[in-house]
């Protein structure tokens, strides 16, 4: 791998864009002061990744675009690229070519690019490190970072050495490492503070989940027996609803019947009471008509006394009755009366009877009247005159034998009429006992009809209650069906005990429900969400601590590798370094020495001790330089002279090259110090070392130009734009002078 060209625009006093071309050996860019040449050195600086500002001698970015002139306006960005050969794929990509991109704009933003692909500086960075391309003073050096190379702390010399055997990658890696360690650890704590914080606050979260689960188990728990309860509770209404219409329809036919019964038991007693009311009536003629035969028969007897008593004065005194009657009178009146009175016996009724005797009483004592009055004609006065005992008496007696006949035939009609009466009390008696018993009949089935019908409406009352219990309960089963992720199918129809049993178990669910009604339903979701952060917590801190094992182990692997390269390259750097010292000093002796970090600290040399209180650090220690000049007593390199130095700092770096030869190696001006003399070993380690590396060389000296198989003059004119330009090397010379 080299490299080929170097493209620059707008970078400092390259306004336009410039092209170098380079060849796998040494290259020289010559020019006067102030030309711009070591503007090369820079662009390769910044192209590669370079950020101080210091390093690339400027102020700010924007110092590193062409800030313009009178004759030529400024430029708006800086670009640089290289083009390296890759093709022994010293670069870990599958391209020919490889280049390498950066941008600046005048606002500030750049861009990073390789082979065109846009990229981050990180990657740039890690892409030149595999090709074993530093920055700290190797690929390119200038004359300060090689009096650096002597200056420096052995720590940072150890790094310039490091970065010259190629270990910046792996020191890259394990900085990154480390980093990563640090952060890790950070992380660790930060995440252990968090867990030692919400650990107390998780335990009172999940005893209060715990009860959230418990109350989710419960309400399912009285879901599901709610669903056992209210399906059998169910089929218990259904069966219940059945016997009730059943029974309800027994007793509406009962009723049915009994209200006919009642029906014709108050038709019955409706005909008893008339029938009933018609004796009375009856009674009531009867005795009336009692009372007046009896007040007939009594005067009756009345006046057959008196009848009797006229016999019995007519046979004691017959001459006072013996005066003239009109016989015939008397016949007739007494005719009317003996037909009357048969008529009276003869009679269908009592009252019709009753009403032919009075008549005939009223005749019958009327006649008498007429006897007593005179106003019948005296038995003398009467045609035909008979004896007053025979006209008289002999109709007497026939009217009394008449009037007790007619009495005997009232005395057997009373008896007839009182027993009639006493059997119509009997049969009143007995309709009424008929009529009680009908009443008393009507008044239980009264009662037990209006026992059914309340038993009716009570079961119309149940029925319908049933059926509100019914459609309740089914709504009910309906909500627990919803909320139920089984439906829990109904099965043979539970004992009353099972369902007191469950509705007891229901109960009790309910009571301790209750006891965690007041636990807020968010808990859950905070201890979800808190346990979740905890198990990260606590997986990121099993994660974390595996990655500091791991990056432990990537550090330790590391620092092995870097340790073990540096060992045995350290030799070879130590031998080479003394050859080339040797051979630009003609003579004397070169050493390097690993120092330690406890031998740094027992130094004595104040000078040394100086330069390593300003140590940057290194695990391993760091690098000093011994040194023996030819002629010259010196007990440090601290006492060498500029040229001394020089020399001294370009046999380190040859060593350097000659063990761990880069890509290419950019020296600016690093010869300039040297006398005629030195200038031709210096050209020598060149010719010799350029079968290991590629040189670019920016010089002003002869000597090394001679090495070179390309030359580049840089010029400036008036415009402040350097100007690039092939040469030859007469041509080179001239432009020195």
């Amino acid at each position: 791998m080299y490299l080929k060209r170097l493209e620059i625009s707008g970078f400092k006093s390259f306004a336009s864009k410039s092209t170098l071309e380079f060849k796998n050996g040494v290259s020289a860019v010559v020019g006067p002061n102030g030309s711009g040449k070591s503007n090369i050195a820079d662009a390769v600086r910044w192209v590669m990744g370079e950020q101080g500002m210091k390093a690339l001698r400027s102020k700010k970015s924007e110092d590193l675009i062409y800030n313009g002139s009178s004759q030529k306006s400024a430029s708006g960005k800086a670009q640089v690229s290289l083009f390296f050969d890759n093709s022994d794929r010293v670069f870990p990509m599958d391209f020919g070519e490889i280049s390498i991109t950066r941008k600046v704009f005048r606002n500030g933003e750049s861009e990073y690019f390789i082979n065109d692909a846009s990229c981050r500086l990180k990657d740039i960075l890690e892409l030149i490190a595999k090709a074993k391309l530093g920055l700290r003073g190797y690929t390119i050096i200038n004359q300060g970072m090689g009096d650096f190379i002597l200056s420096a702390s052995p720590s940072q010399r150890r790094e310039i050495f490091e970065d010259a055997l190629g270990l910046k990658e792996f020191q890259l890696k394990k900085n990154e490492a480390k980093n990563k360690l640090e952060l890790t650890k950070n992380n660790l704590i930060q995440a252990g503070s968090l867990i030692t914080e919400i650990g107390p606050h998780l335990k009172f979260l999940k005893r209060q989940s715990e009860k959230i689960q418990q109350k989710e188990i419960l309400e399912k728990n009285l879901r599901e027996n709610e669903q056992k309860y209210f399906q059998a509770k169910l089929a218990v209404l259904a069966k219940e609803k059945d016997i009730i219409l059943k029974s309800k329809e027994d007793v509406d036919r009962i009723i049915a019947e009994e209200s006919g019964t009642m029906s014709a038991l108050k038709d019955i007693i409706n005909k008893d009471e008339e029938q009933l009311e018609s004796f009375f009536d009856q009674e009531s003629i009867l005795e009336k008509e009692l009372e007046e035969i009896i007040a007939k028969k009594s005067s009756l007897e009345r006046e057959l006394g008196k009848i009797e008593g006229i016999l019995a004065y007519r046979q004691k005194s017959p001459e006072n009755i013996y005066e003239a009657v009109d016989l015939s009178y008397l016949n007739n009146i007494l005719k009317g009366i003996n037909q009357r009175v048969g008529e009276a016996i003869l009679a269908a009724s009592i009252e019709e009877m009753r009403e032919k005797l009075k008549s005939v009483l009223a005749d019958f004592d009327k006649v008498l009247e007429e006897i007593k009055s005179g106003k019948i004609k005296k038995w003398g006065d009467i045609s035909g005159k008979e004896k007053p005992e025979e006209i008289i008496q002999e109709p007497l007696f026939i009217e009394k034998e008449k009037l007790t006949d007619l009495l005997n035939d009232l005395e057997n009609q009373i008896k007839s009429v009182r027993e009639r009466i006493k059997e119509l009390n009997n049969s009143h008696r007995s309709q009424k006992d008929k009529l009680y018993a009908a009443k008393k009949e009507l008044y239980e089935r009264e009662s037990h009809h209006g026992k059914l019908k309340e038993q009716s409406q009570n079961f119309n009352f149940r029925f319908d209650r049933i059926l509100a219990d019914i459609e309740l309960v089914k709504q009910e089963v309906k909500l627990i069906e919803n909320s139920c992720d089984i439906v829990i199918e109904s099965t043979a129809l539970p004992q009353s005990h099972e369902l007191d049993a469950l509705k007891n178990e229901i109960e009790r669910v309910r009571m301790r429900l209750e006891m965690t009604d007041n636990i807020d339903p968010e808990i859950q979701k905070e201890f979800e969400e808190t346990q979740k952060r905890y198990d990260f917590l606590s997986r990121e801190t099993e994660d974390l601590n595996k990655a500091i094992v791991s990056l432990n182990d990537v550090v330790a692997d590391l620092e092995g590798k870097i340790e073990t390269i540096f060992n045995e390259s350290f030799i070879k750097i130590n031998n080479e370094f003394n050859r080339y010292f040797n051979m630009l000093f003609d003579g004397g002796k070169a050493h390097l020495v690993k120092i330690s970090e406890e031998k740094k600290k027992s130094v004595k040399d104040d000078e040394l001790e100086e330069n390593y209180d300003n140590e940057e650090g290194g695990e391993s220690g760091g690098i000093d330089i011994k040194v023996d000049m030819p002629r010259k007593k010196v007990k440090d390199i601290h006492m060498l002279s500029g040229g001394e130095r020089a020399l001294t700092s370009i046999a380190l770096i040859f060593a350097l090259v000659s063990c761990s030869p880069p890509p290419f190696l950019m020296l600016d001006e690093i010869d300039a110090p040297l006398d005629e003399s030195n200038a031709l070993r210096f050209g020598r380690i060149l010719e010799e070392l350029r079968a290991k590396t590629q040189f670019v060389v920016i010089t002003h000296n002869r000597e090394t130009m001679k090495q070179a198989d390309i030359l580049y003059g840089i010029t400036m004119g008036d415009d402040g734009v350097s100007k690039l330009f092939s040469l030859k090397l007469e041509e080179a010379a001239g432009i020195k002078d």
